[in-house]
């Protein structure tokens, strides 16, 4: 499982049609080591969870748990 913050991993220029150039040095340099991580671990067949900063915030994290854990 990883948590992102919304800030430090992107999530304006993932969901927005703002440009990689115009982000932070610090969020291009996560936003591509996130990318290379994510690779690594989907290719050893591991399930990568994925919760946004915002959806702790707002409690959707619980419905993206239980896509994953249906009991």
């Amino acid at each position: 499982m990883e948590v992102l913050g919304d800030w430090w991993h992107g999530w304006e220029f993932i969901n927005t049609n703002k440009g990689f150039e115009k982000q932070h040095p610090n969020v291009q340099r996560n936003i591509v080591l996130d990318k290379l991580r994510f690779k690594d671990i989907i290719a050893t067949q591991w399930t990568l969870i994925k919760i946004w900063e915002h959806d702790i915030k707002n409690g959707n994290f619980v419905n993206i748990l239980k896509q994953y854990f249906k009991d």
